[in-house]
């Protein structure tokens, strides 16, 4: 399990992975990819990375029945899904040409289509080690929840790469709970 700042570091790791998939060779500088929203108008980058969405993973059983059984002074741990967006920015000073723009995302598509996992300890100092790695993966979005994603942004479809990291084990915070113990007495009528 996590600490809170696991989000940000995942999102540190994709960002780090798209700018080591594409720079030099086809984009030039590793500040023209960065992290901005689709509807950011004061983005200098050409290629942006966001976090649009945080959900919880359906899909994560822990590995025993043992671990259920948390100890009554922690809370459970959380179960996330990243969804994140890659695309180009319509803000850019000098936007890329569109065969070089879908050599990006060809790139893209190569470096996560083989199922790459993230070693959350090895990103994340309060991780613990036993902690299963995140599953990079393509969001399955059909084209209505795209259209609506995009109209969210008040920005007009256009082509991008949805992907998925998950599960992210976000620790629980402690608590002081208050056992119930067994009282004895006798009542007196008043």
């Amino acid at each position: 399990m996590a600490g809170y700042g696991i989000i940000a570091d995942i999102s540190k790791y994709l960002l780090d992975t798209v700018r080591n998939s594409v720079c030099p060779n086809l984009i030039q500088s590793r500040e023209q990819i960065s992290f901005g929203s689709p509807n950011s108008e004061n983005q200098t980058a050409l290629l942006c990375v966001y976090l649009y969405g945080i959900q919880d993973h359906y899909d994560y059983f822990p590995r025993d029945a043992a671990s259920l059984l948390q100890s009554s002074s922690r809370k459970t741990a959380k179960a996330l899904s990243l969804q994140y967006i890659l695309f180009f920015s319509r803000h850019a000073q000098m936007p890329l040409d569109a065969l070089t723009g879908q050599r990006v995302f060809g790139r893209l598509i190569q470096q996560f289509s083989v199922g790459p996992t993230i070693d959350i300890a090895g990103i994340h100092a309060e991780a613990d080690r036993e902690d299963l790695p995140a599953e990079i993966a393509f969001s399955k979005l059909d084209s209505h929840q795209r259209q609506e994603l995009w109209n969210g942004f008040s920005e007009p479809l256009r082509p991008a790469i949805y992907l998925q990291i998950g599960p992210v084990l976000l620790a629980g915070e402690s608590e002081s709970l208050n056992r119930v113990g067994e009282f004895s007495g006798e009542v007196e009528n008043v």
